[in-house]
């Protein structure tokens, strides 16, 4: 019940993006046919909003909710092009939106076509994982410090940056749900790095792991939501239990709304995002990432 009350926020903050252009949103876009689709399908009836949906799988969640479907790959620019004519906004419904299809996205925008929320720039950072560190970074946003590995990454690559186990290597793109990382506890584990495009920074051992889910409209008026305390399947490097609200002190409380806050202020894009957090041993608190979230 609350994602579909997210969904209708970010409703709400798309019909803002455009209050000078239309008197009301009409029709939305939607790339990705899963379960933030469908909520934000659902989010939508209520509002009388047509949605259409790209998806290349018939038989996923947005699709039986959606309006229209159009079934083919994201990256099929003619279908992207009919979901450009029957919308005035498109969204996304995952992170790993081909760079073709934001370009064509990127070019209809600039033509007045339609509008795009989170933008097309917001979500080239998002979803690369090596990017969005270093934009953190750059921001001076508490972030764990990390290194940016290539193909050809080896142990001793790793300890000339000056780490050492116990590391987590993540794959700059494509990950999600645990895909995508791995934990390196033990020095004779770095021997297993992947040999691919990632990020690798230090395991926190020990540390609470908390999301906030932050709102804001293209005005820059935000809103946020209770934190939750996240518990992690060691295994799968996935959630297996969400405690909300979260069990944290007060001042945990505060200071992880404010970090959370600073960042999707500093993101500059309208939507609904989840930013993730650590809190370590000592009470530090750093972004682990950003997510959008419809």
């Amino acid at each position: 019940m609350c994602r579909v009350y997210f969904a209708l926020v970010l409703l709400t903050c798309v019909n803002t993006a455009l209050k000078n252009k239309k008197a009301a949103l009409d029709r939305i876009g939607i790339l990705g046919g899963g379960q933030l689709g469908m909520m934000l399908c659902e989010a939508a009836r209520r509002l009388g909003v047509t949605v259409t949906v790209v998806t290349d799988d018939p038989t996923s969640s947005a699709v039986y909710l959606a309006d229209n479907s159009i079934v083919a790959p994201l990256d099929d620019l003619s279908a992207v092009a009919r979901l450009i004519e029957a919308s005035d906004v498109v969204t996304f419904e995952l992170e790993a939106i081909p760079d073709e299809t934001l370009d064509l996205l990127e070019r209809a925008q600039a033509e007045g076509k339609i509008e795009v929320h989170p933008g097309v720039d917001t979500l080239r950072l998002i979803k690369d994982k090596g990017l969005q560190k270093s934009w953190l970074q750059d921001q001076g946003l508490p972030t764990l410090p990390f290194m940016l590995a290539d193909e050809n990454v080896d142990e001793g690559a790793v300890l000339q940056s000056g780490f050492c186990a116990p590391l987590v290597q993540k794959t700059r793109r494509g990950g999600y749900d645990g895909k995508g990382v791995q934990m390196l506890l033990e020095p004779e584990a770095l021997s297993d790095l992947w040999p691919v495009a990632s990020v690798i920074e230090p395991a926190l051992e020990g540390c609470l792991e908390v999301a906030v889910v932050v709102t804001r409209a293209a005005s820059g008026e935000t809103s946020v939501y209770p934190p939750v305390t996240m518990m992690f399947d060691p295994a799968l490097n996935a959630v297996s239990t969400v405690i909300s609200p979260g069990d944290l002190s007060e001042t945990q409380r505060i200071e992880c709304i404010e970090v959370a806050t600073r960042a999707i202020q500093a993101l500059d894009a309208a939507g609904v995002f989840a930013v993730e957090l650590f809190i370590s041993t000592t009470g530090e608190i750093f972004i682990n990432e950003i997510s959008p979230r419809v």
